[in-house]
């Protein structure tokens, strides 16, 4: 077995930054409450994991709003079949496909709730995630926290991610802080604190609603980069993000299609040319390069891989 590397000094630094042990949680008379939005759209595989795990580890009280951006009849079924076994289960879908960015903010927008955990079908959700994330959300009267992403390795994918300027200014990229080390090591050296970040992911994060709607939602990109885009703001308007590692999910990258309807999905979620006119997109709003050579020649990988065994 090989042995985990040294922390980078990036990672000492965030480790400093959050030395201090986190405040206790306040008591609120009412505890604050929580929708969970799930975008879908077929990986129907994907979709009842996720939900299962949700079920099965979220040890506080919540609202379940499913939003489908188009999924075939499988996918609708079972979502219907859901919702009528659920009480607290919501489904919404648009008359047509509208995409990522605009399904998660008509899906925000439907919200009445304290707060929004926004969650993407290819997680699945380990034990007391949403406790977790609550607690931390309590214990830094935070609108907005991070929790710890593995990859199905059950290593650590992400802990505090962080947007980074790099290439003397002209790239901005999500630098995956404490990646690949074990989960049990980056738990033991913030199991007292949290950390300050400066990005939420838009398919793993919990956010204000209040806040979100002050900050102005996510900007409506063809695909991708509008949680980029929504960190920008929250830092433009000060806002402090918090990470937790007591909270975890997995994050399924390496999932494989089931059906033709996963093949188009994988297909269009990974074609250069439409993630280039997102990524001009960000350029003119933002002046940075989002989507380097580096970034396009990996997902090409990701798609070959994913269409590898598909005849």
């Amino acid at each position: 077995m090989s042995r985990p590397r040294h922390l980078y000094p990036q990672e000492l630094t965030k480790l400093a930054d959050a030395k201090q042990p986190a405040p206790a949680p306040r008591a609120p008379a009412i505890p604050p409450s929580v929708t969970i939005v799930v975008l879908t759209l077929d990986r129907l595989h994907l979709t009842r994991r996720c939900i299962e795990s949700i079920y099965a580890h979220s040890e506080y009280p919540f609202t379940l709003l499913i939003h489908d951006d188009g999924s075939q009849p499988d996918t609708l079924n079972y979502l219907n079949e859901l919702a009528a076994t659920h009480d607290n289960v919501q489904l919404t879908a648009p008359t047509h496909r509208i995409g990522c960015a605009a399904a998660r903010n008509r899906a925000f927008a439907q919200v009445n709730t304290d707060y929004i955990f926004s969650l993407d079908n290819d997680m699945v959700c380990q034990p007391h995630w949403l406790r977790e994330t609550m607690a931390c959300a309590l214990r830094h009267n935070a609108d907005f926290v991070a929790p710890l992403r593995l990859d199905v390795n059950g290593r650590v994918w992400a802990f505090a991610p962080e947007l980074v300027r790099t290439e003397n200014d002209t790239v901005l990229e999500i630098a995956r802080w404490f990646h690949d080390l074990p989960l049990d090591m980056v738990q033991s050296l913030f199991s007292t604190a949290d950390a300050p970040t400066n990005f939420i992911s838009g398919g793993a994060g919990l956010y204000s609603r209040a806040a979100f709607q002050r900050c102005g939602s996510f900007t409506e990109y063809e695909i991708g980069f509008e949680d980029m885009d929504f960190s920008l703001k929250l830092a433009a308007q000060g806002y402090t993000l918090w990470a937790t590692a007591g909270a975890v999910l997995t994050h399924d990258d390496a999932w494989l299609p089931q059906t033709p309807a996963d093949v188009e999905y994988a297909r269009s979620r990974y074609h250069a040319d439409t993630l280039r006119r997102a990524a001009d997109q960000f350029h003119a709003r933002w002046g940075f390069e989002v989507l380097p050579t580096k970034y396009v020649e990996s997902l090409e990988q990701r798609l070959e891989q994913k269409l590898q065994n598909v005849s």
